[in-house]
């Protein structure tokens, strides 16, 4: 006897891509942001740290209440409402495929063997209005707002992304009369991602700079240093006085370097991509035992081996980062091509007595594992790659109804000992880029 079902899904969602909307008023009376204090709130007096997007801005926040003062959530002022405000327009293009197969094999009265297929495909490209304005450039100057001839945000950002997953099993299991019961079997997965953040300026200082014509027009540099085109002012001063990596041959050790745009035009300023693969091979077996109407026994084991590759982990940003005007691009890249791989073998066992038909006690030992990861190089970071993560888990519980069923009672208690438990966390360099201090509880 052959049992097969076969699925197949696509999916296609075309439209506009979500965003957020702006929950207070901004302050339009200064021409830049402002840095913070100590405690973090802002400082007026404190040196100016970028553009003010809002400055002179003669539109409206649709989301709240005019009225409402600046830095005042808008939610005081009356109800907030879902709109925005967009010149470059939002769009969302997605589309994936999904097949879903199985077959059961009747082997025998007592065994069947079963066989699992998945696999999946997205494809996804969003793209939205980045700076929450509608704000445009003049048409004498695309630089400088319409409304009020000032500097001004416009930015359009988005997101590629492709994602790619295939599994296959294998499974051995028995459908015994008996007290003895037990699932076998291999599994098989594969996966692939890349990520890509794109992010264009059309108002950017530097957008139609050419870097050369930049640099000869900023020598000599800074009053002292004399350049003629962008790469002097690379090997001058950049490397020269600042240490900057400015050879692309040392970018996988350095982490970064230093680069000249080239043409005319650096409306994409901003470019973040990733891919990483992995493959998972695993072999178990569970079984159960059944002692009497009371008394039910079951335990497993599985091994596991994760293999990860980071394709590509980088990219590049431009920008006036030496303050004399001339664009510059700084390449940056945390790709590690090396194969990584972790293994374990993890197992539980559990006992289960149930002293009456509505009621149940149960203990559980199970041990857990997650594989280990990549991290970046940054200085100051914590060690590459991630430690895998294991897990030792003790738990009891009572489950039933009482008080003539009126009652239905689930309950447990745990016990979690994990070892190079993994966290998502952010620590600040300290000077000088030397390593986290020891009292940091990264290093915990």
């Amino acid at each position: 006897l052959v049992d097969m079902n076969l699925r197949y899904a696509h999916v296609r969602d075309k439209g506009a891509g979500r965003t957020q909307i702006s929950l207070t008023q901004r302050d339009r009376t200064v021409p830049c942001r402002q840095g913070t204090t100590e405690d973090g709130d802002p400082d007026p007096l404190g040196p100016c740290t970028g553009v003010n997007p809002w400055f002179m801005y003669q539109g409206t926040i649709p989301s709240i209440n005019a009225n409402c003062p600046p830095g005042l959530p808008g939610f005081k002022c009356g109800d907030l409402k879902n709109k925005i405000n967009f010149n470059r327009s939002s769009t969302q293009d997605s589309e994936g495929d999904q097949v879903f197969y199985y077959a059961d094999v009747g082997l025998s009265d007592g065994l069947s063997l079963r066989y699992n297929l998945g696999w999946s495909e997205v494809v996804q490209r969003v793209n939205k209005d980045g700076d929450y304005t509608n704000r445009i450039g003049s048409a004498a100057n695309p630089l400088l707002s319409a409304d009020a001839g000032v500097p001004f945000n416009d930015l359009l950002s988005g997101v590629d992304y492709l994602y790619d997953e295939r599994s296959h099993e294998l499974q051995l299991i028995s459908h015994f009369d008996g007290k003895f019961n037990f699932i076998t079997g291999i599994f098989f997965y594969e996966n692939d991602t890349t990520w890509s953040v794109p992010l264009q300026s059309y108002a950017g200082s530097f957008r139609f700079k050419n870097a050369d014509t930049a640099a000869a027009a900023a020598s000599p540099f800074y009053g002292f240093i004399p350049v003629s085109n962008c790469q002097d002012v690379l090997t001058k001063v950049a490397s020269g006085f600042l240490g900057i990596n400015t050879n692309p041959a040392l970018l996988n050790e350095a982490g970064s370097y230093w680069g000249c745009p080239q043409g005319n035009d650096h409306t994409q300023f901003f470019l973040f991509s990733t891919n990483g693969k992995s493959k998972t091979r695993a072999a178990f077996v569970s079984v159960d035992y059944r002692f009497d109407e009371r008394w039910f026994l079951s335990g497993g084991v599985r091994y596991t081996e994760d293999r990860k590759t980071q394709g590509f982990d980088g990219g590049f940003i431009i920008g006036e980062f030496l303050g004399a005007g001339v664009p510059l691009t700084i390449f940056f890249d945390d790709s590690d091509l090396q194969q990584r791989t972790w293994r374990q073998t993890i197992g539980n066992v559990s006992l289960q007595y149930t002293p009456a038909d509505n009621m149940m006690v149960y203990g559980r030992v199970s041990t857990g594992y997650r594989a280990g990861g990549f991290n970046t190089y940054s200085p100051g970071a914590p060690t590459d790659p991630i430690e895998k993560e294991t897990l030792i888990n003790y738990e009891l519980g009572l489950k039933g109804l009482f008080l003539d069923q009126r009652l239905q009672l689930t309950s447990a208690v745990f016990y979690n000992a994990f070892d190079d438990y993994q966290i998502n966390a952010r620590q600040e360099v300290p000077a000088q880029f030397q390593l986290p201090t020891s009292d940091s509880p990264l290093n915990e």
